[in-house]
């Protein structure tokens, strides 16, 4: 890591958490338009976020493996990288499948996240401050969910 300023990190991360918590709580208030729109059944829906933390949780003992053996920040960012476009893609996704798929992808990403962040944070947030530092860190989750509540409004609004 470059940085020796942890407010960048503290800062960096919490943003991190906030993009990734916006993707998650998204979808169920849209579930409704999206079984609407594909004609999908309950079972099919409930299906689109199974996949998605399925393959989140599948991923989180080999991205802290990953991330021990090449590097945190490699780990870190090329998750982050597949996070983005899982994300981008999933709106673009024609039919129930290809959103499976995407949604698969996309929780691979994620789940690399979790594990390399807090090794990161261990490493280079003095410990004195690991304490505020994490809880200032994983307030980025409640600003995610705050954050898309924001964007559904105005994306259902222009809708």
């Amino acid at each position: 890591m470059k940085t020796k300023n942890p407010v960048v990190l503290i800062i960096l991360f919490a943003l991190g958490w906030a993009f990734m918590y916006a993707d998650r709580n998204i979808l169920s208030p849209v579930m409704g338009t999206i079984q609407n729109d594909w004609d999908l059944s309950k079972s099919e829906l409930g299906l689109m976020s199974t996949v998605f933390f399925i393959a989140y949780a599948v991923m989180q003992i080999p991205a802290g493996f990953l991330a021990d053996r090449i590097g945190r920040v490699k780990v870190l960012v090329a998750g982050y990288i597949l996070f983005g476009i899982g994300t981008l893609l999933s709106g673009a996704a024609p039919g129930l499948i290809m959103f499976l798929f995407i949604r698969m992808i996309t929780g691979l990403g994620e789940g690399t996240y979790y594990g390399p962040q807090y090794g990161i944070s261990s490493n280079f947030i003095p410990k004195k401050y690991r304490g505020v530092s994490s809880a200032m860190i994983n307030s980025g989750m409640a600003i995610g969910g705050f954050q898309q509540v924001l964007l559904l409004q105005v994306t259902l609004h222009l809708r």
